[in-house]
């Protein structure tokens, strides 16, 4: 194959990357413009292209691998609250809209009511601030300022 044959292959594997994200293809359209590059460079037989290919290939995956993970560890650090919707809560100041009964009562959040459970005798009017989370995000825990 010559250098241009591998520098389309590589451009069409990377473009092919943006239409269907998270499937590596960049890594091996990457290795694709290296062979090209090589064989721009000095001709090569087809067997060493598709060997350079092979060897390229994998070590692009692997590099992407520790890439991908990185990335994916960094956000999980960066935003921890990511797609868990009570769980960003924790930490605001809320108000108290009944008086606590039975360890339970019911607060505001935004222009929505939630229930929460508190182990002090908090009145309708206090402010409290949000601890934590029970039942899968649908009971707030809350503790007086």
């Amino acid at each position: 194959m010559t250098f241009i044959e591998w520098g389309a292959l590589g451009i069409f594997l990377v473009l092919l990357e943006l239409f269907s994200p998270g499937i590596y293809l960049i890594w091996f359209g990457l290795s694709a413009l290296a062979v090209a590059g090589v064989q721009y460079m000095n001709e090569v037989s087809l067997t060493e292209q598709l060997i350079m290919f092979s060897g390229l290939s994998a070590v692009m995956a692997l590099i992407g691998f520790f890439v991908y993970r990185v990335i994916l560890n960094r956000s999980d650090d960066q935003y921890p609250h990511l797609n868990d919707l009570a769980g960003q809560h924790v930490g605001k100041t809320v108000v108290v809209l009944n008086n606590v009964r039975n360890g339970e009562t019911k607060i505001k959040i935004g222009d929505s009511v939630w229930l929460a459970v508190c182990k002090q005798n908090l009145k309708a009017g206090d402010k409290a601030r949000i601890v934590g989370v029970e039942k899968n995000g649908v009971v707030f825990v809350i503790s007086a300022l």
